[in-house]
């Protein structure tokens, strides 16, 4: 209710079931009522209430010609109106009301219309609130990303790539001309380490290591009572850039897979004459295999490339090579520490199934804390393609799993959710239950993260909440 007093009044009134009442008919059992004083500058003229299972919105407009979104939390012990955030208008807006429209791509959009003096729309992503609701209350985060995800900071993706990728995407171009294949991967190296990461790796920083995500914690307890079962972090990220900006964030270093590894690091090539233990086949492999001569510091050994070192190479005019190894005179060329077409480089495949297997642990460790201990577990995928599907799968098969594992827990209330983040293949076709939700967003990761943030600051009473 709203009248000239600026005040918000609030009414919910408890009714019985119709079907209990001895002639069908509601049975008012009682009410309560909660008065916003001061709840506008000027006297409030229209108001709307939007019922949702995850939020209970309120919009007022009055003479300040500001219309203003508020949050409605009802349950048996307590009832309470928050501010949330507010918008100007060009109308005092004596009326208001709204609809929901499905977007092509499965998303929701809100649009509140405002009568007054004329008339005015304005409209949001329902879906955009819906993923800050799931992550404001999530236990755990999986951040899944694809290479859309970082071309939010301005790097090619795969289609944009230069011609020659693909062919300088295999390790045995190393054999043919060493020099061409370094320079080629060392130029990608250079952009990476040039190229800033954009917002949103500092905004999901701020929700990990920051704490914004305040419902994000480790276990209290050890799964199954066993002190090694145990969530070394809350998150986790899983990725297919080879950018390396993840590492970057120290949030982010210690819980990371990379599944085809980084080019911000080069290692020995002495591996990629081999394939299972056994020498590849072809003259060309045997030539090359008789040339090497690694040894257990050059197998395990990487370089972590910087500015310094590529000026160096670069002015040198020479093949970068490995300090650990050598025959002679013969040194072996280094090669990007990323797992490329026909790869069969066990070095390069140890790192990577390492890091592997740390997260297929914590993931197993979170579908069971998840399940047991009523938590919720979040996947957030961005820029995930269906060109390239690898992560968008392995997003898909977490969401199936966990939801699984919630089912076979007759007592347990778990849930898991998975946001997908993406602006042309944003649809996600799943069913799982109720412990399980679907939330497409057809953007950019670094926009739709912006557009969270602004949520989540929102229901954190921050001042610089709204856009």
């Amino acid at each position: 209710f709203v009248g000239d007093d600026q005040a918000l009044s609030t009414c919910v009134l408890d009714f019985t079931d119709a079907s209990h009442h001895p002639n069908g008919s509601l049975h008012l059992e009682g009410g309560r009522s909660l008065v916003m004083q001061g709840a506008s500058a000027s006297a409030l003229k229209a108001v709307k209430l939007i019922p949702d299972d995850k939020f209970y919105r309120i919009y007022t407009t009055g003479h300040d010609e500001q219309i203003k979104l508020w949050q409605l939390d009802v349950n048996p012990s307590q009832l309470f109106v928050k501010y949330v955030s507010s918008s100007p208008l060009g109308t005092e807006g004596s009326c208001m009301d709204c609809v929901h429209i499905e977007q092509s791509d499965g998303s929701i959009c809100e649009v509140i219309a405002v009568g007054g003096e004329g008339v005015e729309l304005q409209s949001f992503n329902l879906n955009i609130l819906h993923a800050a609701i799931q992550l404001r209350e999530a236990t755990n985060l999986l951040i899944t990303t694809g290479a859309g995800f970082s071309a939010d900071s301005g790097l090619k993706t795969y289609e944009c790539a230069p011609a020659e990728y693909r062919d300088m995407c295999n390790p045995s171009k190393l054999l043919d001309d060493p020099l061409h294949f370094q320079q080629f991967w060392l130029t990608f190296t250079q952009s990476y380490l040039e190229t800033k990461p954009h917002k949103g790796y500092e905004l999901l920083d701020q929700w990990c290591h920051g704490g914004r995500l305040q419902h994000l914690k480790r276990p209290s307890s050890k799964l199954d009572g066993d002190p090694s079962q145990s969530l070394p972090t809350p998150w986790w990220v899983y990725s297919s850039n080879v950018d390396g900006h993840f590492r970057m964030f120290e949030s982010f270093r210690n819980s990371l897979c990379e599944i085809h590894g980084s080019c911000l690091e080069f290692r020995c090539a002495c591996g990629i004459g081999y394939a299972n233990g056994e020498p590849r086949l072809g003259k060309e492999w045997d030539r090359w295999n008789e040339t090497m001569l690694a040894t257990e510091s050059c197998k395990q050994a990487t370089v972590q490339m910087n500015q310094d070192l590529l000026l160096d190479i670069a002015n040198s005019h020479e093949i970068f090579t490995c300090s650990h190894c050598s025959l002679g005179d013969k040194k072996i060329p280094m090669r990007p520490n990323v797992l490329m077409f026909h790869d069969t480089d066990e070095n390069v495949l140890k790192a990577i199934n390492i890091q592997r297997e740390r997260y297929q642990t914590w993931e197993g460790l979170v579908e069971e804390e998840v399940a047991m201990n009523s938590g919720k577990l979040v996947i957030l995928e961005m820029g995930c393609g269906v060109n390239v599907p690898a992560v968008r799968q392995e997003s898909e098969e977490v969401l199936l799993d966990c939801a699984k594992k919630i089912q076979s827990q007759n007592a347990g209330n778990g849930s898991v959710c998975m946001i997908r983040i993406n602006p042309k293949d944003a649809k996600i076709a799943m069913s799982g239950g109720d412990s399980l939700e679907a939330i497409p967003i057809a953007s950019t990761a670094a926009i739709a993260l912006h557009k969270i943030d602004c949520w989540l600051k929102a229901f954190a009473g921050c001042p610089d909440a709204t856009e």
